[in-house]
């Protein structure tokens, strides 16, 4: 499994560090620029002390990455960028192929390596007191796809928590030694895994030219409206109409022509036979686990995985303008879609496209928008628990921006602040 390091995980050793520090990529799969960010954000954080820190950038291939490139990304310690001399690489089919859903590397690669296996086997590693006798703390960050990846992992690693180390009925899972905190910072994703059957009621007012108020409720197929996206299968940014410039754009969502019409039946914005399946939500009723990737099916004790989630120490980050919805809402003119004001992009001419969120059912059954399905899930955690669980961080004046989320307050204080420094760490913060 390729990665780019600070260290070599195999060579330098022992190790003087004292943390960890995992930053997984988006769905660009550019590993390098996601080092290279983290490695500024440490050294502005840290300054003399980034000695102490080890960051680590794994690389999820697919294999048109090995095609296109055609070199090995096994380079020396002093470029900073390490890895592996066999490439494992995954295929993207959901979710079965799916990286961001721990799915095994594709059968032409090696089938027997999991995208989150990999990940419990270099925690393990890093927790290794021979090698790494100061470790201390370990996190595991990512934003966007990567969000996406850090958020299923916390539900699924077969990995003990810490708070049930001295729970004896788990002796089958992989343990972390004492002494080290691991924590999972999931940052901007465009959905996150529900734990039960409850979705978000809700709908676009033209009038207002908002979206209305959120109302959580379980969800039944026969009760989401049909005909939501122009193609509803396929990938997601054709799905969602991204239409390209030399192609008239096609109204879909809210503005179909043949999207179905609100009522008491039919309040959901969407209807989708597969809307819980992983790894939008957890479908773990069928015996079988027909529905689940190899990681799942041998976890040694699956069904309380919600149970381990809680125990979790889980910080999720959404940007304050991280609200753009491409051209979901219709267009002004010909490449200018409508967007909330609020709404952030990379450049006025670009409009909402650059942040190509997921707007399949399954994802819009969570909320409009990543803002609002951050704050959505943390609504939707407490419910499930009955108390108040992991904390969410709002980054004030931020879009769909890793280095800027990471190099703030809050993303700084997620990084490197203790549990009871981030109780009080942020006016951002909600908690529960």
């Amino acid at each position: 499994m390729p990665y780019y390091g600070s260290a070599d995980l195999e060579k330098d050793l022992p190790s003087e560090a004292e943390e960890a520090i995992f930053f997984f990529h988006g769905a660009l799969r550019n590993a390098q620029d996601y080092f290279c960010s983290i490695k500024r954000i440490v050294q502005s954080a840290l300054g003399n002390q980034t000695g102490k820190v080890i960051i680590i950038s794994p690389k999820y291939h697919y294999q048109a990455d090995l095609l296109n490139h055609n070199k090995s990304y096994n380079m020396s310690a002093d470029s900073d960028t390490l890895g592996h001399e066999a490439e494992l690489y995954w295929n993207g089919s959901k979710p079965w192929g799916d990286w961001r859903a721990g799915a095994a590397a594709d059968e032409d690669s090696d089938p027997l390596y999991d995208s989150f296996e990999v990940v419990d086997d270099m925690v393990l590693i890093l927790s290794n007191i021979d090698k790494f006798p100061k470790m201390r703390r370990i996190v595991l960050a990512g934003h966007s796809a990567g969000g996406q990846t850090v958020q299923r992992y916390a539900m699924v690693t077969h990995l003990r928590p810490q708070k049930l180390a001295n729970d004896l009925t788990l002796s089958e899972m992989k343990s972390v030694r004492p002494g080290i905190d691991v924590r999972y910072v999931v940052a901007n994703p465009s959905s996150y895994g529900y734990l039960d059957s409850m979705r978000w009621i809700y709908g676009w007012d033209a009038t207002k030219t908002e979206w209305t108020e959120q109302i959580y409720a379980q969800y039944f197929p026969e009760r989401g409206r049909k005909h939501w996206s122009r193609h509803e299968a396929g990938s997601r940014r054709r799905q969602v109409g991204m239409h390209n410039a030399s192609e008239p754009y096609v109204p879909w969502g809210p503005w179909s022509p043949n999207y179905e019409n609100f009522s008491a039946e039919t309040p959901f914005i969407c209807h989708d036979s597969r809307w819980n399946d992983w790894h939008y939500g957890l479908n773990w009723t069928s015996q079988d686990f027909g529905n689940l990737v190899p990681y799942l099916k041998l976890h040694p004790h699956l069904h309380r995985a919600t149970e381990f989630y809680g125990a979790r120490d889980v910080i999720y980050m959404v940007g304050e303008n991280d609200t753009c919805s491409s051209d979901m809402l219709g267009m002004k003119a010909p490449e200018d879609p409508i967007c909330l004001a609020t709404c952030w992009t990379k450049g006025a001419e670009l409009g909402c496209h650059r942040t190509k969120m997921d707007a399949r059912c399954p994802a819009m059954l969570q909320g409009p928008n990543r803002n609002q399905r951050g704050r959505n899930y943390m609504k939707h955690l407490e419910h499930f628990f009955g108390r108040s669980v992991h904390r969410l961080f709002i980054v004030p004046g931020v879009g769909h921006e890793a280095e800027a989320i990471f190099q703030s307050n809050e993303g700084v204080n997620a990084l490197f602040a203790r549990q009871a420094q981030l109780l009080n760490s942020s006016k951002n913060a909600e908690i529960g």
